[in-house]
C-alpha cells in the first residue's frame, strides 16, 4: 500500500471539509481555486459567484441546484467579498494580478 504524502493528507481533509458544510466537493474546489489561483470556474459556479442565481439555476445539474444556497452560503461566509457579487466583480478578479 502506498504512503500519502501531507499534500494528499491536507487534500483529503479539505475535501471532507467541503462535504461536511453541505455543498459538492469538486464546487467547492472550483470556488477555491478561482478565490486562490484565480482560475475561472465554469459557468455554473461564474453565475453563483455573480449572484445571477436564474442563470445559475438554468445552468445547474440537478445535484448542484439541491445544493445551491449551500454554495451561496459557503460563498458568503467563507471568501472575500471583493471576489464576488456580480458579474464585473468576477471578471475584475481574474484579470488581477496574482
Amino acid at each position: 500500500m502506498n504512503k500519502m504524502t501531507i499534500e494528499e493528507i491536507e487534500q483529503m481533509i479539505e475535501l471532507s471539509e467541503g462535504s461536511q458544510l453541505g455543498i459538492p466537493i469538486e464546487v467547492k474546489a472550483t470556488i477555491d481555486r478561482y478565490v486562490k489561483d484565480k482560475i475561472p470556474p465554469g459557468s455554473f459556479v461564474r453565475a453563483v459567484l455573480a449572484n445571477d442565481f436564474l442563470e445559475a439555476v438554468g445552468r445547474a445539474d440537478v445535484h448542484n441546484q439541491r445544493h445551491l444556497v449551500s454554495i451561496a452560503a459557503y460563498i458568503y461566509n467563507n471568501i472575500p467579498s471583493n471576489c464576488h457579487g456580480s458579474y464585473k466583480i468576477v471578471n475584475a478578479w481574474l484579470k488581477d494580478e496574482k
